[in-house]
């Protein structure tokens, strides 16, 4: 039989003296306190719980049973939702089954029991939502159960999380998607057998080096199909690709065939996410680790916020865009982006849906960037006449239609520059405090220098962004190179800059003498005035 790795750990018995001692004083703590005990370390185990009896449902012998009171630390009392909508006992190391064979079935009763959970002649599929209405028809069928009295029996509603108020729902099962190996990137199958072992979580059994691995289907034995489990650490040591220049770390998933939804839960399960590239000189050094490859990837861009346009999937700014020539297309059928090698590193839009290799990026470490600090200011700044203070900064609306480069000569006469937003609060204030009649306005986004590759004109850097549907877009290569934001949610368009609209000037205000108050509340802000 192959093996995922190399020679077994050795496993060691532990010698106790006082086991039995201590063994007679938890048998004494049982008796008095009927619920004790911590949760499993494991997150996704849970204690089924039906209030009515006040017990929780446990196994012994295979046969499952209300229990009179919890015990958390209990084996056979956790539970837990695993592949295909089955519920695995920790204890019993098997899964939650009817069997419709054997004395029984014949009287048309159907006891629950723990089976082997690649036995195929037992229904081992649950919804978590119908699940303790079936508990509580099977439990109260089974003769001489008496833990359920037929009112109990009737109510379904009455089985809950142990320790809270949740159902049985509240613990769901999420696919663990496999790294390299030889199964293309699919899920782990969980339990999975290995050496006659059941597992139901990842495991480094086998391993030499010690990373988790899981196989992907029922027994790994029979078929040896496996994969490297995601694991979210805080360095890029395994897997992972740095750009030192960034600190950025890459992993790229050749191998892998997933949609662009699973490939993204993925790169989110290693605390990361699928590529972003904000700046050209991250998309050089992508294409320089693609150089080689023949392959068409999964990247994080989408437009599947129908409210608006192209986004990164990290919330990075979309700012510099290296779509091919006539993309993208379709926008109603294709709405998640790709990086193709044979075009050396260009963009295209794909349906979601279709099964591609795909590249995640993280940058452990990363600090806050000051930019998108969305706090108040804690001083108080002058504005003078027609400018209207928010933050640090003060604004003014210029009524008068001009080309953004007329617009930004203005602005640079009284001291400032059209505006630059990096918040959601800032996008607020100047959405809100401009006049309804005024319908779009330029704001300082360009990409005059280099085409779709997106600056402010004030040169502070580009942190947030905020499209319209389908934008930015270059409409038929007609140099839309200036931006304007327009609209009740103040999304952003690229237009050419030789239309003539209104804009808006923002500078820096004057900190202002008078102690700024602290009403704990929201800030009032009187609308802007038009220059």
């Amino acid at each position: 039989m192959g093996s995922p790795a190399g020679p077994r750990p050795l496993r060691t018995a532990l010698r106790c003296p006082l086991c039995p001692q201590l063994l007679l004083a938890l048998r004494l703590l049982l008796a008095l306190r009927p619920v004790l005990g911590t949760p499993h370390p494991d997150s996704k185990v849970f204690l089924i719980y039906n209030v009515g009896v006040q017990g929780c449902l446990e196994t012994k012998d295979s046969l499952v049973r209300l229990a009179k009171g919890c015990n958390a630390s209990s084996p056979s009392h956790q539970w837990k939702w695993v592949s295909r909508n089955r519920l695995f006992n920790v204890g019993a190391m098997q899964c939650l089954g009817v069997s419709w064979h054997g004395a029984n079935a014949t009287a048309g009763l159907h006891p629950l029991a723990t089976y082997e959970c690649d036995r195929e002649s037992v229904n081992m599929r649950w919804s978590c939502r119908g699940l303790g209405e079936q508990l509580s028809q099977h439990l109260g069928a089974r003769p001489g159960n008496g833990s359920l009295d037929r009112g109990d029996q009737a109510r379904g509603s009455q089985w809950r999380t142990y320790g809270t108020e949740e159902d049985l729902c509240s613990v769901p099962y999420s696919e663990i998607y496999t790294i390299q190996g030889n199964s293309h990137g699919k899920p782990c199958t969980i339990p999975f057998k290995y050496d006659n072992q059941w597992f139901h979580e990842c495991t480094s059994t086998g391993r030499e080096d010690g990373h988790l691995w899981c196989a992907t289907t029922q027994d790994y034995g029979k078929d040896e199909r496996w994969g490297f489990c995601p694991i979210k650490s805080n360095d890029c040591e395994t897997f992972w690709d740095k750009d030192h220049l960034t600190n950025s770390c890459y992993q790229f998933n050749f191998q892998s065939t997933l949609s662009w939804r699973e490939a993204w839960n993925s790169c989110e399960q290693q605390g990361a996410n699928l590529l972003s590239i904000t700046e050209i000189h991250e998309q050089t050094y992508i294409n320089g680790l693609l150089t080689g490859y023949s392959s068409t990837l999964w990247i994080g861009l989408n437009d599947l916020d129908i409210n608006g346009g192209w986004q990164w999937s990290d919330n990075s700014p979309l700012k510099y865009l290296n779509w091919e020539s006539d993309q993208p297309d379709n926008p109603s059928e294709e709405n998640c982006g790709v990086i193709r090698t044979e075009s050396s590193g260009g963009w295209q839009n794909r349906d979601c849906g279709i099964a591609l290799p795909y590249v995640c990026k993280k940058k452990p470490n990363a600090t806050t960037d000051p930019f998108l600090t969305d706090s108040w200011s804690e001083v108080k700044v002058d504005c003078e006449p027609s400018w209207q203070s928010f933050q640090s900064n003060c604004y003014r609306l210029v009524g008068e239609k001009k080309s953004w480069q007329d617009a930004k000569k203005t602005c640079l006469r009284s001291g400032g520059d059209l505006v630059s937003i990096h918040t959601l609060s800032e996008l607020e204030f100047v959405t809100k405090q401009v006049k309804q009649d005024v319908e779009e306005l330029w704001i300082g986004l360009n990409d005059l220098k280099l085409q779709m590759n997106f600056e402010w004109s004030d040169g502070t850097p580009v942190r947030f962004t905020y499209w319209h549907p389908f934008e930015p877009n270059n409409f038929r290569d007609s140099l839309e190179d200036c931006v304007t934001i327009w609209g009740p949610e103040g999304r952003w368009n690229d237009s050419p800059c030789n239309q003539s609209l209104p804009s808006i000037c923002k500078k820096p205000g004057r900190v202002s003498q008078e102690k700024e108050e602290d009403d704990h509340g929201c800030r009032k802000v009187l609308p802007l005035a038009l220059a």
